[in-house]
């Protein structure tokens, strides 16, 4: 028998050491009051877990993109299966375009190795995630 789960006398209450798969012809009498009544008590226990992520824009009037883009959050990677942190910032705030930088950092959970990490001009920044296929002549 699970030590979780118990078979009670249906009458008194009292534990019994009985599986909870006899069949009711092959019951013993309670050994207090002689009932063949049954109650069946079963526990089971979840856990659960939650990550949080947080993700921003910063619009300015008049302007079509995000003035700054950020993300923090935890991601599956595909090919591993390998959970990461991201933390991810497309910053536009200067009106050069030419200053305009993308960073990203992705650490492995697990380990807390940095797997990859860019601080590039986001012009330069191409065939990568919503990058791929732009370039690297676009507006960034």
């Amino acid at each position: 028998m699970d030590p979780r789960d118990a078979v009670l006398c249906g009458e008194c209450g009292l534990l019994l050491e009985e599986a909870g798969s006899t069949a009711p012809s092959d019951r013993t009498p309670c050994p207090d009051c002689g009932s063949l009544k049954r109650k069946f008590e079963v526990h089971i226990e979840a856990r659960a877990s939650a990550e949080v992520g947080l993700g921003l824009k910063q619009k300015r009037p008049g302007l079509k993109r995000p003035v700054v883009e950020e993300v923090k959050r935890p991601e599956t990677f595909r090919k591993t299966g390998a959970r990461h942190r991201v933390e991810r910032v497309i910053d536009r705030s200067d009106s050069d375009p030419e200053k305009w930088r993308y960073r990203e950092k992705i650490i492995d959970v697990a380990t807390g190795e940095v797997v990859r990490e860019v601080d590039e001009p986001l012009k330069d920044h191409t065939g990568r995630g919503s990058a791929k296929g732009k370039s690297s002549s676009g507006d960034g």
